[in-house]
């Protein structure tokens, strides 16, 4: 008999509505079902089969002395969700989380601590029974500022038409941190070398167009490229965008993976809303896992201490010269 090995947890629920043995949730009705995003033609395949986890919440730094919060994800289809503090089968997670339409899903959790950043896992299974197991588990990661934190802190304002947020300071605190790095600082995993740009003089790392598998549909190829990491460390528990300055040659050369600590990768559309055969700066976004880009800029939640920041390769040909780190959410390069 195959046993479950339940998750400690370490934090305590403070409010779950969810009974001990969860039902199978309701068929969405067709109005609402109608309202779940699409995830367009070239991820059908996953549509059709499984459900795709997207828009978690919170994912961002809380205010000190937060002591609970409901953490929020949707998915593509009428699901079950299960979260843990660890990745796992769906069958050991030991939180249900509660839905009214199988669609929008919710957890509180309590006991929160200043000056911690908590990471949640969940996955999800059908109506029909069918577990998600596109992309592994879904993580959510949020923290709670340390209140003897100097860190300054932002609100944001999301434009429905671009979807890109912009934010302003709420509180100046000390003043922001900023790492720079060029691509000389980086470490490069081969077939990824240094090349310059004979027109600008331009050091940067470009990811080969190398071809090690068949294409897993038409016009699609996979690639092993090699990958750029970065190190730095974080001054404190806080959120934190990255600038990256990038060349991008055309339309099938134009984006990247990101992953910070090793986590989940998620796609950056390094030319999202910016012209392709210049250098340009962009701001790391993320589609969530979704096909087009939903998060701009991405927030990297952060502990305090040592990180790496890797971006992996996407698509060949796209070029890559330098980042930065900062904790200055308003912050855009001018050079």
């Amino acid at each position: 008999m195959l046993t479950c090995r339940r998750l400690l947890a370490t934090v305590f629920l403070a409010a779950l509505a969810a009974p001990t043995t969860q039902p199978a949730p309701a068929v969405a009705p067709p109005a609402i079902a109608a309202a779940a995003p699409s995830l367009g033609e070239r991820d059908l395949q996953f549509e059709r089969s499984q459900a795709v986890r997207f828009d978690g919440q919170p994912g961002r730094t809380l205010d000190a002395g937060t002591r609970k919060v409901t953490v929020k994800l949707r998915t593509s289809k009428a699901s079950h969700c299960r979260a843990a503090y660890e990745p796992g089968d769906f069958d050991c997670m030991p939180y249900d989380m509660t839905t009214r339409d199988g669609l929008e899903h919710e957890l509180t959790i309590g006991g929160l601590q200043d000056g911690t950043v908590y990471s949640l896992y969940v996955r999800a299974r059908d109506e029909r029974g069918v577990e998600t197991t596109w992309g592994g588990d879904y993580e959510i990661t949020f923290a709670v500022r340390d209140a003897r934190s100097a860190a300054p802190t932002y609100v944001g304002t999301t434009d429905p038409t671009t979807g890109r947020t912009t934010y302003s300071p709420a509180t100046a605190g000390n003043g922001p941190s900023r790492h720079d790095f060029s691509i000389e600082q980086a470490t490069l995993r081969p077939p990824m070398a240094l090349s310059t740009d004979e027109q600008t003089g331009v050091t940067y790392a470009a990811f080969a167009d190398v071809r090690t598998g068949p294409q897993r549909a038409p016009g699609r190829r996979r690639f092993e490229a090699g990958d750029i990491s970065f190190s730095f460390v974080a001054p404190a528990v806080n959120d934190y965008v990255i600038w990256a300055r990038v060349f991008l040659p055309d339309a099938k050369s134009d984006t990247f993976g990101v992953q910070v600590d090793g986590h989940e990768a998620d796609t950056f559309d390094a030319a999202w809303q910016q012209p392709h055969g210049q250098w340009v700066w962009q701001a790391v976004n993320g589609r969530d896992r979704r096909p087009t880009t939903q998060r701009a800029p991405r927030i990297f939640v952060m502990d305090k201490g040592r990180h790496t920041v890797t971006f992996t390769g996407a698509a060949g040909g796209a070029r890559l010269s330098k980042i930065i780190i900062t904790d200055d959410l308003a912050f855009e390069p001018k050079d």
